[in-house]
């Protein structure tokens, strides 16, 4: 319990809190990653169709069940002649029937025994059921996922954005030392000018990433169902903990709840009950009904003066089917083969879902040890790019010492940026492959300072 409880802690600490429990003030716009999936899965018309295809389950299985209660059908028909019916008695015709004849009845049939069929079938719709719940989950651990990825896109494309700003101001600051330190006759023209292709890379750097900046947004926007070029304000998120989270334990989550393992394994029981239903052709049907009918020659059948105008029957039928050319065989065979795949698919399904988990596990603890390393690298950068500056006003260190280290500082700050949320990345993975987000209580959220 308390490594899956590392989990949530993780989760809640690196997505932020919802809006309930977050301490941020009303004034503040910005969404959190729960609203975010929130209103993706609200849009999604993929989670929309699953609902309904629940609905329908629902409805099928209501069908199932009147199936094997007692039916009413009705009966109208009539006859017109056109001679009246006799027979012939000593050379005489005498009328034996009327020359219209009209005729219902209504009849209740109920099914005694079908050899389980009807049983087996409503079985299924129930199990139907659960299966389109868990299809519906499945489509929601999807959207969750593309909502998150989406997310630390933008948020990604964000500080890639903010490095080559950084980069810019700073190979500006550096162009109008070098103006000054030219005008001096402290460096020559080269210097001057390597500076300025610098800069002007840096200015094409800056382009780029506010391109790509834009298309993360665009992403999002599509998700959410915003029209292209939309404002987007996020919350941003850079908690990291350190994830000892037991591998197995991790395993065995996702084994357990992941809802595409889940329906996989509800379609064996479909399978199981299939097999039932063809089985049931060996035994006979048996069903009881009940009729009343009425026979007259007008239009209610009320007057009849050749017989009994109405009339009661009650009778049980059996209906037994022997010999079918192997058919029965044929289909129990047939079922029973889609029930070993069945359960061949839920086992490779369990292989690819235990190489998934352990895929993303291991490639979140590379991710959170790149992003320590990156971030001292970083502040190394930092520091280095400050010594630098000072040395190079104190004209100790020349302009391509400064150059080089201010882009050492901007590979330093994209390689934090990119391990950070290659981290966020890989931990969304890990959620959708245990299914984590199916089973998160809001409610245990911490207080977020």
């Amino acid at each position: 319990m308390n490594r899956i409880l590392n989990i949530a802690i993780g989760y809640i600490l690196i997505f932020g809190c919802t809006m309930n429990v977050c301490c941020a003030s009303e004034a503040d716009e910005s969404l959190s990653i729960y609203e975010v999936i929130n209103m993706a899965i609200e849009k999604s018309h993929q989670h929309r169709a699953a609902r309904y295809h629940v609905e329908s389950a629902h409805h099928n299985k209501y069908a199932a069940w009147t199936k094997m209660l007692p039916g009413i059908y009705g009966n109208y028909a009539c006859t017109k002649l056109r001679r009246q019916p006799y027979s012939i008695s000593s050379g005489r015709k005498i009328p034996v029937g009327a020359k219209d004849v009209y005729h219902w009845d209504i009849q209740m049939i109920q099914t005694l025994f079908a050899g389980w069929e009807l049983k087996s079938r409503y079985d299924i719709s129930d199990i139907e059921v659960a299966l389109k719940n868990q299809e519906k989950d499945q489509i929601y651990l999807d959207v969750s996922l593309a909502a998150k990825i989406a997310f630390v896109a933008v948020l990604l494309e964000q500080k890639i954005l903010q490095v080559a700003n950084q980069t810019v101001l700073g190979l500006k600051s550096q162009e109008a030392d070098a103006q000054k330190f030219f005008k001096q006759e402290l460096i020559p023209l080269n210097d001057l000018l390597r500076t300025q292709v610098a800069l002007a890379n840096a200015i094409q750097e800056q382009a780029h990433a506010k391109s790509e900046l834009r298309l993360a947004e665009t992403r999002l926007n599509i998700l959410l169902e915003k029209p292209s070029g939309s404002p987007i304000h996020i919350k941003s998120i850079d908690h990291l903990i350190d994830m000892k989270t037991d591998l197995l334990t991790l395993i065995q989550k996702g084994l357990s709840q992941r809802p595409v393992l889940k329906a996989a394994r509800l379609l064996i029981k479909i399978k199981e009950k299939e097999m039932a239903i063809a089985k049931s052709q060996y035994y006979p049907e048996a069903n009881a009904f009940l009729s009343y009918e009425q026979d007259g020659d007008n239009f209610k059948a009320e007057n009849n003066d050749y017989g009994n105008q109405f009339n009661t029957v009650a009778g049980v039928e059996i209906n037994w089917h022997i010999f079918s050319w192997g058919q029965t065989r044929s289909g129990i065979a047939h079922a029973k083969s889609e029930l070993k795949a069945a359960r061949e698919n839920v086992l490779q399904m369990e292989n690819h879902i235990r190489f998934e988990i352990e895929h993303a596990y291991r490639n979140l603890m590379v991710a959170y040890e790149n992003t320590l390393t990156a971030q001292q690298v970083q502040d190394q950068a930092k520091e280095n790019l400050r010594i630098t500056k000072l040395q190079y006003q104190q004209q100790v260190a020349t302009s391509t010492d400064v150059l080089n280290v201010q882009t050492d500082l901007a590979q330093a700050d994209t390689n934090y940026y990119r391990a950070l949320y290659g981290y966020f990345y890989y931990m969304a993975q890990l959620h959708r492959a245990t299914a984590f987000d199916l089973h998160y209580n809001e409610d245990e959220l911490p207080e977020c300072h």
